[in-house]
């Protein structure tokens, strides 16, 4: 099964003028008035927000069967409002289109047909189809997966070609020094960047780059750490910041040519295909569970979701406000704008593991890590610390592969949330441990009695 809906974080005309105002810098929109359906077209135009596309699939919930989906929309921060766009001359089909924004407008690609749609009037304009063979020595693979503006140039790593949007014609690239199946592409503003591999077991991620200027790659440095089985990357504006689905990080300086490891993304593991978009200095990821951000000063903070919409990917990114599109819980489309300092900032709560637990007024995220043995019992931890200013702190921790001690502890029940979760509490009522499933602890250490027993009372599991 495809990825179930599709997200895009896009730049907010002016920042701080759209920003989100509620206190954990989370506000709904209103909805795109299209019917649900997953991977879409979801893009920034300079002025609006473009959805256009999409299908269901007979495995998506409520799904039915499946169809495709050749309509799309518009909204304007501004007037809040959105505006139908006029039928596109793509096929309706399951390739799942992509798009980049060019001075002529939004094209799109579904498959190997192109079009490009002018947003001032409104109307569409037909292209050249991606020619199924190259006119020089290249190997295409398959439906155009990716395209990604690079400078004023549209280029295309899987249709190892270019696009002039003035005539109309795709332009074949050189061979890359590598074909791979599974990859994450961006770009820099002056280079194309491709991270990937292939769908071994075995590790082999690559890196290279495409200079649109001269039309020529180079291989880069590989990557430390990272899988090739499901990657996600963005620029931030100084480097590329890269995650794997195994929740390895990386960051790639282009000044001096050189792969950085970053710390493990505080997630926990499933499997899952992660996407992310990095925003000045910033990088926010998409997990199963959580919504984690790196901030500038190098730290992870993973939050729940709440009312951003899940089963999603992030497409294009920059300044401070980014706008969320994707499925609900009741599986209808939603869209809603985020203040992604305010979100970080002063987060409302956080999403350690399997659990969530609010934020004690003044405190804030000192550090987090995840952390897998994988020697004897086979164990993964996230762990996420807290402090005040006084001194303060506390360290939630969610650990999958072992099942709370209770030699010397005392069981005591908590209701959260009209939810009776049972706990195992030290003599002393600093540390607290729950089984939260049937293979997962979760376990709140606080520096006193007090605190801990706000944290655990806040606990959601």
């Amino acid at each position: 099964m495809r990825i179930a809906a599709a997200l895009v974080l896009a730049a907010l005309p002016s920042p701080g003028l759209y920003a989100a105002t509620a206190r954990d810098g989370v506000v709904l929109l209103a909805p795109p008035p299209l019917a649900p359906r997953g991977d879409t077209v979801v893009a920034w135009t300079g002025r609006e927000l473009v959805v256009w596309g999409g299908d269901v699939e007979a495995s998506m919930p409520r799904g039915g069967p499946p169809r495709s989906y050749r309509d799309g929309a518009a909204y304007n921060p501004g007037t809040r409002a959105w505006r139908s766009l006029r039928p596109s001359p793509l096929p309706a089909s399951t390739d799942t289109p992509v798009a980049a924004m060019s001075s002529r407008g939004l094209v799109v690609v579904r498959g190997e047909a192109t079009a490009v749609w002018n947003p001032v009037k409104n109307r569409w304009r037909r292209l050249d189809d991606l020619p199924l063979r190259c006119r020089r020595p290249c190997v295409r693979t398959g439906p155009v997966r990716d395209l990604t503006r690079v400078g004023n140039t549209l280029a295309s790593y899987s249709a190892q070609a270019t696009l002039d949007v003035r005539t109309g014609h795709w332009h074949d690239l050189p061979e890359p020094p590598r074909l791979v199946e599974r990859f994450a592409v961006l770009s820099t503003g002056q280079q194309l960047i491709v991270i990937g591999g292939d769908s071994s077991l075995l590790p082999n991620t690559d890196a290279f780059a495409l200079d649109v200027r001269g039309r020529s790659w180079h291989k880069l440095p590989s990557p430390p750490g990272l899988s090739q089985q499901a990657i996600a990357a963005g620029w931030d504006g100084e480097r590329v910041v890269a995650v794997s689905y195994d929740m390895h990080a990386a960051a790639y300086d282009p000044r001096s040519g050189r792969w950085s490891a970053l710390p493990s993304v505080p997630a926990r593991f499933y499997e899952w295909v992660p996407s992310s978009v990095s925003v000045n200095g910033q990088s926010i990821v998409f997990m199963a569970q959580a919504v984690v951000v790196l901030d500038r000063a190098g730290t992870w903070k993973p939050l729940p979701y709440g009312d951003l919409p899940s089963y999603a990917t992030a497409v294009v990114g920059a300044g401070g406000n980014v706008f969320v599109l994707g499925l609900n819980r009741d599986n209808s489309l939603t869209l809603a704008a985020i203040d992604l300092n305010r979100l970080t900032t002063q987060p409302a709560r956080l999403q350690v593991g399997v659990a969530s637990a609010a934020v004690p007024k003044g405190f804030t995220i000192a550090e987090s890590s995840f952390d897998s043995n994988h020697r004897g019992a086979f164990t993964e931890t996230v762990r996420v610390r807290i402090a005040n200013p006084t001194g303060d702190t506390c360290t939630l921790t969610s650990t999958y592969g072992r099942q709370p001690d209770a030699a010397g502890k005392t069981p005591v029940s908590v209701a959260t949330s009209g939810t009776l979760i049972d706990w195992y509490r030290t003599p002393d009522a600093e540390q607290w441990e729950t089984a939260a499933t049937t293979s997962d602890t979760v376990a709140v250490k606080c520096s006193n009695p007090a605190l801990a027993d706000q944290v655990v009372h806040s606990v959601a599991l």
